[in-house]
Parts: structure tokens; C-alpha cells; sequence
């Protein structure tokens, strides 16, 4: 699509070579043209916004055909909340791994940043954050995981100076470094979650720390001893703190816990109360249990534990989307059960059977709402199964996933550091993760 506003053209390359020689496409021609640069491929169909006026629309490419529009209620349009570099940028689609999503600013909202999510079929708007940042001041912005990222500006220098987390409805400033090669941006695509993993030991010989620390500060680190029976919680003011062994606070948990898939996560710890199918939550700063409840049928007690054992019948995670606990019942056949609960409550939201068998999995993470396992605890374990909850469905893997030290006991994704924490017979191993764009040559997300 060439220009930013007024065009109708789209061009279908089969292929980026294709794309590259200027060969071997296909030609849409647009009913209404089009404003902005905000557009967005989303199974089979463009959403765009249509030039002078606040509406969406969505074009089909099979039918060649609108197959339906609507107005944005209130959003400006025609420069009047661009972004910094202007261009007609009111309006921007945007797709990531929760679906369908738009950008744009009201009068009603002072002018700041108001993301939508939007059903793909009809365009109607699901729901609505004001995110409280100032659309003339951000240079572009996109989404991962349901957090709407800003940069503050679209020149040489930029950042990603703000983060809108709509799962929370809350915000903070980050100071991501931008690299902005020639100086002008007037379009952004976001990655997505296919990505490499980089590890780099951290040595603890005879160590064990099951513990991801999420939205306490980062600093802290919490030592728990063995996989079961234990009660006893050390929480450290700092990594450095942890490798001395000293300056920390003691609590003593009111119920053993069983297996390694605990999780720090808002100033609470979840785990596994020892010899039964209870979630329970302890509060650090009240020193005290705040809620239990039974996972009814998930089975405990080295049951249906991973491959390696250890009691690890029950392991919570925590990504961009919140808490989920992973399980198994007897009525799903000792397959993998994935679901999302209430930090709060520890009622469970949504549940979803993967097929996958518990006993042959090695561990397993989330990041971004799907659930990576590898097929063993041992040396030669691959990354080899994902479960996407947001479309119910699963895909064998083939990620290398390097094992040094040939036994993991433990794996947990962090959602701020964009790392995993792994215990692999006593060293802890800190596996970044970089993720990836990916567009398909049927010019599909």
C-alpha cells in the first residue's frame, strides 16, 4: 500500500523475493481509500480506516469485498490526534496474540492514547482503556500480549518510554533503547512470541530456588529448600544478598508445600499445599494465608507429575496475562490441563484440556497465553509442544533448548525480564528469550 492517505491500491506478492523484483502479484483496488499507515492483514482480511472520516473498515481479499464497516464512536480523524510524525496516523490497527486491537484518541479523553479491543468479524469494539498518554507525544506504538507499547517519538533517539498493561488496566514508563536507523518512523510491527533462547549459568552448586519474583521489585529473591514437606521462605533483598547469605527475612508457611512450581506474583506466593490438590496463597507482607481452594479432580502427591517427578503434580506461572496453573485429572487421561485463575480468589477462570501427557513432558512455561513443554528433563530435551489458549489449539515444536547440566527441576518464565529461570541439578540457568516477527507468504498473520 503506497502513500498514507488517498490510496485504493493494494498489492498481493506471494512471496517477499516477489515482493523484492516487483513481480508475481495480485491487485486489489480498494472501494474507499484509505488514511494512515495503521493497517493490518488479519486472517484473510484488511482493516484500515477510511480517508476523512473515523471509520473501519474491513476488506475481504478471497471476496474481494467490504464485507462490513463501522465508526469508531468519538475518534478523531484527519490529523487531529496523529501521531508525532502526523501523516494522518489517527487511527491504527493492530493484531497481536489476544487478536484484534485499535489506537486512537477522543476529545471525551483529553487526547490521550485509547486502545480498543475489537471483534474481527464485526468491528465492533469489545472493550476500552485510556491509557492517560498523550497521542500527539508518542512517535508509534504497538502491541504484545495485551500490553500496548509507546515509543516518544519517531525520530533518531527514540525509546519505548511507556507500557499499558490492559489486563491490569494499569501503566508504567520503561526506557527500552530504540534503534532507529534512518531517522523516521511511520510504521511499526511488533514481534511475536516464536523466539531463540540464550542461556547463561548463574552457579549455586546445591541450591534450590524455585522462585520467579514478577511484580515485586526485581532485586528480591525468595530460597526455598527441596520439593517438598518444606516451610520455610527466605526472602532476600537482592541477588548479591542470596550468594552471601545474608540480610534476609524468614517466613515460616502455616502448610508444607509440594513440587517446584511455585510463584511469587504481587506481593503474594502461590504453591502446592503438600498431600492434596490445594492452591493456597500466602500473603509476604500480612505474613499470612489469604485464600485456598481445591483444584477439584487435579491430581497430587506424584500422581501425574512431569517426567522427573519431585512432587510436581501442580505448577503455577505467571506471563503478560496473568496466573495459570498447570494440572492433570484423571478424567482428561493424564493429559496436560492448562487454566487461568484469579490471583485473588484462586477460582479457576477458564480450563483447557492440550492432549499432551503430563508424564512425558520434561517442564513447561507461558509466555503470551500459550504454553511451551519440552519432551524431557534431560540432556537432549527439546522445546516440543505449544498450546495457544487464545485459539484452543496446539503445535508440535522442534526448539533446541540447551540443557548443560542434564536435570531440570524447575522452569518459569519472567514477563518483565523476558527470561527463563531454570534449576538444573543445583545451578541455576537463565535462558533469555528473544522473540520474532513472522508474516506468512499468504500475507496473513
Amino acid at each position: 500500500m503506497d502513500g498514507y492517505y488517498k490510496g485504493r491500491r493494494v498489492l498481493e506478492f506471494r512471496s517477499l523475493t516477489d515482493f523484492i523484483s516487483g513481480q508475481n502479484f495480485v491487485q486489489h483496488l480498494l472501494p474507499h481509500p484509505w488514511a494512515g499507515t495503521g493497517h493490518v492483514v488479519f486472517n484473510g482480511s484488511l482493516y484500515y480506516n477510511k480517508f476523512q472520516s473515523n471509520v473501519a473498515v474491513r476488506y475481504h481479499f478471497r471476496s474481494r469485498s467490504v464485507l462490513v464497516q463501522r465508526s469508531l464512536a468519538g475518534a478523531g480523524y484527519n490529523n487531529t490526534f496523529p501521531y508525532s510524525w502526523g501523516g494522518f496516523s489517527d487511527i491504527d490497527f493492530m493484531v497481536d496474540e489476544n487478536g484484534l486491537w485499535v489506537v486512537y484518541t477522543t476529545n471525551q479523553n483529553a487526547g490521550n492514547i485509547v486502545v480498543s479491543r475489537v471483534d474481527p468479524q464485526t468491528l465492533e469494539v469489545l472493550r476500552s482503556w485510556d491509557t492517560g498518554y498523550p497521542k500527539r507525544s508518542a512517535g508509534e506504538s504497538f502491541m504484545i500480549c495485551g500490553v500496548l507499547y509507546v515509543t516518544n517519538s519517531h525520530l533518531a533517539g527514540a525509546k519505548i518510554y511507556f507500557a499499558y498493561h490492559t489486563n491490569t488496566s494499569s501503566y508504567e514508563y520503561t526506557d527500552i533503547p530504540f534503534h532507529n536507523q534512518y531517522s523516521h518512523i511511520s510504521i511499526l510491527f511488533p514481534p511475536f512470541p516464536l523466539f531463540s533462547l540464550h542461556p547463561f549459568p548463574l552457579h549455586f552448586p546445591h541450591v534450590f530456588f524455585p522462585i520467579s519474583s514478577i511484580s515485586l521489585p526485581l532485586s528480591q529473591v525468595w530460597y526455598m529448600d527441596g520439593y517438598y514437606k518444606g516451610r520455610r521462605v527466605l526472602e532476600f533483598r537482592s541477588l548479591t544478598d542470596f550468594i552471601s547469605g545474608q540480610n534476609f527475612v524468614q517466613h515460616l508457611l502455616p502448610h508444607p508445600w509440594a513440587g517446584t512450581g511455585h510463584v511469587v506474583f504481587n506481593g503474594s506466593l502461590y504453591y502446592n499445599k503438600f498431600q492434596s490438590n490445594v492452591a493456597v496463597r500466602y500473603h509476604f507482607r500480612s505474613r499470612s494465608v489469604l485464600v485456598q481452594r481445591s483444584l477439584a479432580g487435579a491430581g497430587y502427591n506424584n500422581t501425574f507429575p512431569y517426567s522427573w517427578g519431585g512432587f510436581s503434580d501442580i505448577d503455577f506461572m505467571v506471563d503478560e496475562n496473568g496466573l495459570w496453573v498447570v494440572y492433570t485429572t484423571n478424567q482428561n487421561a493424564g493429559n496436560i490441563v492448562v487454566s487461568r485463575v484469579d490471583p485473588q480468589t484462586l477460582e479457576v477462570l477458564r480450563s483447557w484440556d492440550t492432549g499432551y501427557p503430563k508424564r512425558s513432558a520434561g517442564e513447561s512455561f507461558m509466555i503470551c497465553g500459550v504454553l511451551y513443554v519440552t519432551n524431557s528433563h534431560l540432556a537432549g530435551a527439546k522445546i516440543y509442544f505449544a498450546y495457544h489458549t487464545n485459539t484452543s489449539s496446539y503445535e508440535y515444536t522442534d526448539i533446541p533448548f540447551h540443557n548443560q547440566y542434564s536435570h531440570i527441576s524447575m522452569l518459569d518464565y519472567n514477563p518483565r525480564e523476558r527470561v527463563l529461570y531454570t534449576w538444573n541439578n543445583g545451578h541455576q540457568v537463565i535462558y533469555n528469550v528473544t522473540l520474532f516477527h513472522v508474516i506468512n507468504t499468504a500475507g496473513e498473520l
